[in-house]
């Protein structure tokens, strides 16, 4: 009867001791609690109903139990925002700049355009001279003040400009240099449509001429090719 006196009391105890907190506050903390269970057996109830039991013949002395539980304290600080701060504290929204991006994608667009015209095929741009033979064919002087060439016509360039003066029926020559090259990749000759302009404003129109083509002028603008 002793025994179950003790254990009564024990666990008696241990209930209140769980319910009050141990005492005190101290903040909030609870401060530990505990009981002491016996050698023969005993039951430890906690918080909530928890029950810890101890077997008859588990220990061989009396062993004390602690228990510590802690809580929020009270002085915690609550923050409370207004929904003009909380958007503040929103992260800023993702942006794109679509604009520049679609900006450099057609500027890298054009220059691989304008890089793969110059690799076409049966053309190599660089420069090539030229020493052409003028023939005035007609009775009257002509004044040749410049030459323009082109490999994909009706686009002409200006390849040269001076003052070329050639008697009737004389012969006279002028060099210049094409921005086109002499030959393609493989070795065949470029052709070249080239414009010959008078001073008064006459074109003579000659196509499909090789390097240092000799030409033939005759009024009003006829051009043959030697």
């Amino acid at each position: 009867m002793d025994i179950l006196k003790r254990i009564g009391w024990i666990g008696f105890i241990a209930l209140t001791r769980a319910v009050s907190g141990g005492g005190g506050g101290d903040g909030g903390r609870k401060q530990p609690s505990g009981t002491k269970v016996g050698a023969v057996d005993g039951t430890v109830t906690g918080p909530n109903g928890a029950k810890v039991v101890i077997p008859a013949g588990a220990l061989a002395t009396d062993v004390a139990t602690k228990k510590l539980a802690f809580e929020p304290s009270t002085d915690a600080t609550v923050y409370t925002y207004t929904g003009a701060q909380a958007n503040r504290m929103r992260p800023p929204p993702l942006q794109l700049n679509c604009k520049g991006t679609i900006m450099k994608a057609a500027k890298w667009f054009y220059l691989s355009v304008a890089a793969g015209a110059l690799v076409l095929p049966n053309l190599v741009f660089g420069a090539c001279s030229h020493s052409t033979e003028i023939t005035n064919d007609s009775s009257v002087t002509m004044r040749v003040v410049e030459i323009k060439s082109s490999s994909s016509p009706p686009f002409f360039k200006s390849q040269w400009t001076g003052n070329r003066v050639i008697a009737p029926r004389a012969t006279g020559t002028i060099s210049w240099t094409s921005d086109l090259d002499c030959e393609d990749g493989s070795g065949v000759a470029n052709i070249l449509d080239v414009k010959f302009i008078r001073k008064i404003g006459q074109t003579h129109y000659c196509s499909g001429m090789e390097q240092s083509q000799a030409v033939r002028l005759d009024a009003p603008d006829i051009c043959f090719k030697n």
